[in-house]
């Protein structure tokens, strides 16, 4: 049931981390959206593989492996926008929030 979901949500965040490429108040999300989604269907699937391999066809292992999966690779991925962000010199998310919720006032 979950595996037919996590494409899905994955297009979604990488629909929405292309058009956060363009305006430049949210330009610093791109980053987070695209790798971090990314990183967490990729290991979703691995864990997923290597419970179905591992449990056989035991019904939680999978979900669950895909979920662990999932949480690990979207917080591996937010380290490494956050890396690319500070090497792109786009900032950070707080600092960016702050001074365009500033510049709106």
């Amino acid at each position: 049931m979950v595996m037919f979901i996590v494409g899905k949500v994955w297009l979604f965040a990488v629909i929405a981390g292309l058009i956060f490429l363009f305006p430049r108040q949210s330009r610093f999300l791109a980053p987070h959206l695209l790798i971090g989604s990314t990183l967490g269907l990729l290991l979703a699937f691995v864990f997923s593989g290597i419970a179905s391999l591992s449990f056989g066809s035991e019904a939680s292992a999978g979900p669950l492996a895909m979920v662990a999966g999932g949480i690990l690779g979207f917080i591996a991925g937010s380290w490494i926008a956050i890396k690319l962000n500070a090497a792109l010199g786009l900032g950070s998310s707080l600092r960016e929030a702050e001074g365009f919720l500033r510049d709106k006032k």
